[in-house]
């Protein structure tokens, strides 16, 4: 039997990491898989790197956000924050994280087996985002040969149930309960709580036999007032609130 911890999307936000990681330390966990989009976000990239490059065991999964801090140039406030800040070593680290993981019979990736910018569980119409239906999901998870799939992305924990031999596990974000997007079209994500989230596994003999999302308490406020002291209320915000800044929550 392994409980392998899976922690994804935090964004920068070391407090909400750290908070996760001491939680991880008390419970015997056997592996640590974090599904990317560490880095990139107006808080604390450079002691979030920290922190895990010190986490020598750790298996690194690429995320979106992680493929642009390895770009030269993009238009982005976020990137623009975080780039300049990165040393060297810390974007060669970036740079060796995993397009996906494979332990058992457990795939491990970002967003979807097919695409980093594109959510597995979801969709977004011109309504705004809406659950995919199982059809679907089984049409796009036909050639996965894994019969669980563990994504982030989207920041929703989530579990569903695809087939008889297929299971989808959203480990939900440590470090950003909330977010607004305008791609592919506007939408907004919103988890409702500021807790720290991810997701233990238990897995014997090739079957997941429990899933526990754990929902872990930190000094959000701190982190949110360090995201608007760097103009980013649409970080701030959702921080302390798990609510996603829109037109009718700007002050």
């Amino acid at each position: 039997m392994k409980k392998i911890a899976v922690i994804s999307d935090i964004h920068g936000n070391v407090f909400a990491l750290d908070a996760v990681l001491g939680d991880i330390q008390s419970r015997n966990i056997d592996i640590v898989v974090n599904l990317g989009d560490v880095l990139i976000g107006p808080i604390d990239p450079v002691s979030t790197a920290k922190r895990l490059m010190d986490m020598k065991d750790i298996i690194n999964i690429m995320g979106n956000g992680d493929e642009l801090l390895l770009q030269d140039k993009i238009t982005s406030s976020s990137y623009d924050f975080t780039k300049p800040l990165l040393t060297p070593e810390m974007l060669e680290w970036l740079g060796e994280f995993k397009r996906e993981w494979v332990y058992e019979n457990i795939l491990f990736c970002h967003a979807s087996p097919q695409s980093n910018h594109q959510y597995l569980l979801e969709e977004v119409t011109s309504k705004g985002i809406v659950s995919k239906s199982i059809e679907k999901l089984q049409f796009e998870l036909r050639d996965i040969i894994q019969d669980y799939i563990v994504c982030g992305h989207s920041h929703m924990c989530k579990t569903v149930y695809v087939s008889d031999n297929k299971v989808v596990i959203n480990a939900g974000s440590v470090g950003l309960p909330a977010y607004t997007d305008e791609e592919p079209l506007p939408h907004f994500i919103e988890t409702l709580s500021p807790f720290a989230k991810y997701v233990i596994i238990t897995t014997q003999n090739k079957i997941i036999n429990k899933i526990e999302y754990v929902e872990v308490n930190y000094d959000w406020n701190k982190a949110s007032e360090i995201a608007k002291n760097n103009s980013r209320d649409d970080y701030a915000y959702p921080i302390k609130t798990g609510l996603a800044l829109k037109e009718k929550n700007r002050s």
